[in-house]
């Protein structure tokens, strides 16, 4: 698959790189069906984002801070945001270099924070992809009030 998130965006992510990044995610949400192809983009993009913040190349405040904004977009964003970052959490337990899955594990708690603080305002399906993070979070012992 080709990359969706240009090298440019994350260089100048505070002058127009993260804009640029909230457009092509609404553009990708534009299309409200739950055809696989526009899941996967979705996926797709997510997925790179999170990877720049595992290699170092963006902060993990603002990663979390522009998936906060585009969580809105679709009512399964919050499964896909999901689904990203367990693909990211395979490919990082994985590493033996240490800060990257530390980045990573800041990525998802920072994006719990942030994304999730409304949990209890949301309908039913995004409430159960929220917990489905917060257990998989659990699982691996990020919530276990030590790696906080």
């Amino acid at each position: 698959m080709a990359t969706m998130l240009p090298a440019e965006w994350i260089k100048n992510w505070e002058k127009g790189g993260r804009n640029e990044f909230l457009q092509l995610c609404r553009a990708l949400s534009e299309d409200k069906s739950h055809d696989s192809l526009s899941f996967r983009d979705i996926q797709q993009a997510l997925y790179e984002l999170s990877s720049h913040v595992v290699r170092g190349n963006l902060k993990h405040e603002h990663a979390s801070g522009v998936l906060a904004d585009i969580i809105e977009f679709r009512e399964d964003m919050p499964s896909i945001l999901a689904d990203a970052f367990c693909i990211l959490d395979i490919e990082t337990s994985c590493l033996e270099e240490k800060t990257k899955r530390d980045c990573f594990t800041q990525l998802v708690l920072s994006c719990l924070c942030k994304t999730f603080s409304g949990i209890q305002e949301l309908d039913g399906q995004t409430t159960l992809s929220c917990r489905k993070v917060a257990a998989l979070l659990f699982s691996k012992g990020f919530l276990d009030g030590g790696r906080m």
